[in-house]
């Protein structure tokens, strides 16, 4: 039997005719002692995430998982499949618990964090478990990473994505901004503690202008009294 993406109608069927008699058409799967039909299934597992997988989350956000198995061939097929979910439930908390879209498939809780998928598709047959998260806060995390696989039981499965895979899904949760470090009050003016700075130091020169005022009035006060003196000594009527 070819691989899935080589078949042709999912179906192993051949038949044996009398002699001259006419083959039908295509080979189909009759109730016929001289016909044999075997159906080939052909089932594809896809792990997805709403946001979507590598897309970094945040503290409090929820995140969606859905595994899809599909049956594209046309034969029955059991289906005993493990999610790994240790590397997620280090980080969040389980808020939507896993529940199949179809009763041809079941799903049970484990040990170390997994959910158990069983049952049995028939050809053509598409079900979907959907569940939910919740990231935790930054203090109660594990590594920081929302990671895990999809993996058929027995085999090791574990948070660590392969690129370009369809069976894991990764989410890195994003830091929480540090918090701001008080600053310190600025320094009062030496001597003036209580009045702020206003960037305009104009009292130095008030006060070399006023004393610039009296000194000029002061001269000329000395200069007029000077002259009237002078006057008097050479008999100048003033």
């Amino acid at each position: 039997v070819r691989a899935g993406e080589q078949l042709g109608d999912s179906q192993l069927a051949n038949f044996l005719v009398d002699p001259g008699a006419t083959p039908p058409a295509a080979p189909v799967c009759a109730d016929a002692e001289d016909s044999t039909c075997n159906p080939i299934s052909n089932v594809t597992v896809v792990k997805s995430a709403d946001p979507e997988n590598g897309a970094q989350v945040q503290v409090g956000q929820e995140v969606t998982y859905t595994l899809t198995f599909q049956n594209e061939g046309a034969g029955a097929q059991a289906i005993d499949y493990t999610d790994h979910m240790a590397g997620v439930l280090d980080d969040a908390d389980l808020v939507d618990a896993p529940v199949p879209s179809d009763d041809a498939l079941t799903v049970s809780q484990g040990a170390d964090g997994t959910f158990s998928v069983h049952g049995e598709l028939a050809g053509g047959q598409t079900v979907t478990v959907t569940y939910s998260v919740q990231v935790r806060g930054y203090a109660d995390q594990g590594d920081g990473v929302l990671g895990n696989a999809v993996t058929e039981t027995g085999n090791a499965g574990s948070g660590d994505c392969a690129e370009g895979s369809t069976m894991c899904t990764s989410h890195p949760i994003e830091e929480p901004p540090a918090a701001p470090t008080p600053s310190e009050p600025a320094p009062s003016e030496p001597g003036n503690p209580e009045l702020p700075q206003t960037g305009v130091d104009w009292a130095p020169g008030l006060l070399f202008g006023a004393l610039g005022l009296l000194l000029l009035a002061a001269g000329a006060v000395l200069v007029g009294r000077n002259r009237r003196q002078a006057g008097v000594e050479n008999g100048e009527d003033r």
